[in-house]
């Protein structure tokens, strides 16, 4: 059995791919249930984890975009991955694009005790093997770039002061003390 969370947009957009190898698999609901050679395979397009509890012998486990979770539910959902590495030995995969500082990733990212394998597959791995070059120089012209091929989170940089402005002023004022710092009116 294969589950996977996924957005119901991911879900359309991936669901192209496998219509051009199985041309008469017909895909009829959000919950996909389909058989493939003997595998049971289940999607799930949703935000809510509680769909994915309750299922046995589970031999794959795959989370998509497991970043854009909301933080209320990250908890959750690594609970559920937990029950089910114990109770089916399954093989689990979390991937996604970063999101948050403060999210699923970075903690997973942080933790020099995690139990997950961590793998990047960052632009400069794949760069003349997956990626094109060409499209890869179109591509860094866009805003989003270092978050979708070079694994940077969002928000760490705004688009309101050049980052030079604010170092120029941290280093101007970071000897001063507080009452020092001149204020405008």
């Amino acid at each position: 059995m294969f589950l996977s969370v996924d957005s119901r947009a991911t879900q359309r957009r991936k669901g192209k791919k496998p219509k051009k190898r199985f041309p008469l698999m017909q895909l009829e609901s959000k919950f996909t249930d389909l058989w493939i050679r003997n595998t049971n395979i289940k999607i799930f397009p949703s935000r809510n984890v509680k769909d994915l509890r309750g299922y046995t012998d589970v031999s794959y486990l795959f989370v998509d975009e497991a970043d854009h979770f909301e933080n209320s539910v990250t908890n959750e959902l690594l609970h559920a991955i937990t029950r089910y590495e114990e109770k089916s030995n399954c093989t689990t995969i979390i991937c996604s694009t970063p999101n948050r500082p403060d999210g699923l990733f970075e903690s997973i990212e942080k933790d020099p005790n995690s139990k997950y394998h961590k793998i990047f597959l960052l632009v400069d791995i794949g760069l003349d093997k997956i990626f094109d070059r060409k499209e890869i120089d179109k591509k860094r012209l866009e805003p989003e770039f270092a978050r979708e091929y070079e694994g940077k989170y969002l928000g760490k940089i705004g688009n309101v002061f050049p980052s030079i402005l604010i170092d120029n002023t941290i280093k101007r004022y970071t000897d001063l003390k507080f009452d020092e710092i001149p204020i405008i009116h």
